[in-house]
């Protein structure tokens, strides 16, 4: 194998990132000057062999800069979710009983890459299963008649026979009735209802 330029270009890289990029080209030497083949350079310096060749094709495509990785230029903002890839996040996060984030980001992943979309973080994926509605949870993983215990704002009570529900009111009721006589009599005590009953408590003053 010839003999390959070192281009002498590094423009854009700090003196830290120089430095790393020629202490990788010292390590890839020997492959690319001294002709040893890149899975015996892999056993003998400990690293993988995937990783040697995604050095060389930097290498021979930007020269030294291209052995190290530049910063994004999105890093720090917050990458776009495709609307569909966040519609089947959720759908994956509602069902019964709940995965974790983890399991759901394994099999986003494939869907993601596939249709050419940007395949969303772990952190990314953990945050929209956070921010889903507990009373939609609920109703997908518990169905509707805990939904309805815990969420709805009117609770139905019936009573199986009568009395069985009482209730009280503390409330001063100004009512009046009238007796057997025909006399009419004032209620001066708050009154207790009885659900299905004919009867009512209190004190009697005769008007």
């Amino acid at each position: 194998m010839g003999r390959e330029p070192v281009p002498a270009a590094l423009t854009g890289l700090t003196p830290a990132r120089r430095e790393e990029a020629f202490a990788l080209f010292a390590r890839l030497r020997p492959f690319l000057e001294e002709g040893v083949p890149l899975p015996r350079l892999a056993r003998e310096a400990g690293i993988p062999l995937r990783t040697l060749r995604r050095w060389v094709a930097g290498y021979r495509r930007d020269g030294l800069a291209g052995l190290v990785r530049r910063p994004r230029a999105d890093r720090g903002r917050p990458r776009r979710l495709v609307p569909a890839l966040r519609q089947l996040i959720e759908g994956l996060a509602l069902r019964s009983p709940a995965p974790t984030a983890a399991a759901i980001h394994r099999q986003i992943r494939p869907v993601a890459e596939r249709e050419g979309w940007p395949v969303p973080s772990y952190r990314t994926v953990a945050a929209v299963v956070q921010g889903l509605d507990p009373a939609l949870a609920t109703l997908a993983r518990e169905g509707v008649k805990a939904y309805s215990g815990r969420f709805d704002l009117l609770h139905r009570h019936e009573a199986p026979h009568s009395n069985a529900i009482w209730q009280a009111d503390h409330t001063q009721l100004d009512v009046w009735l009238l007796d057997d006589g025909g006399l009419c009599a004032r209620l001066r005590r708050p009154l207790r209802h009885r659900h299905r009953a004919r009867a009512a408590s209190g004190n009697l003053a005769q008007g």
